[in-house]
């Protein structure tokens, strides 16, 4: 199965017309189904769109990226923790969104704040030597 790949354009147009079918319809899940979109999407962009007074370009897609890095890489310096300790430290207090464990692995990564593993030590063997056969 491919996928197409649309300009920012067509997207916006792709979703308004969902909202239109889905009026004339007057079943957002027969729409969806028609337009090859989930309920969830629909809602998701309609509430976006909702929120930005009908501006078009709320139903573009919005970047998945962390939007401050900054405070979790502060926070590695300071403490040393990996990225699952150090989201669970973050959870308590209720800042809200958090980035997943492996996110925050990949923002230390790319700030060169992991290290490699350690090669394992090893082991000292004791080596006989002996001067003469049967010694």
């Amino acid at each position: 199965m491919s996928t197409v790949v649309l300009t920012p354009e067509q997207r916006i147009r792709q979703r308004f017309a969902g909202f239109e079918e889905a009026e004339r319809l007057g079943n957002v899940t027969l729409a969806c189904r028609r337009l090859g979109i989930s309920r969830k999407t629909f809602y998701k962009c309609r509430q976006r769109f909702a929120e930005a007074r009908g501006e078009r370009q709320a139903l573009l897609d919005r970047s998945r990226r962390p939007h401050h890095p900054r405070r979790l890489l502060a926070l590695r310096k300071q403490t040393h923790l990996g990225p699952a300790r150090l989201r669970q430290l973050l959870l308590p207090p209720g800042i809200r969104r958090v980035p997943s464990a492996p996110t925050i692995g990949k923002l230390f990564r790319q700030a060169g704040l992991t290290r490699r593993h350690r090669a394992r030590p090893q082991r000292y063997r004791r080596v006989f030597v002996v001067p003469r056969p049967g010694e």
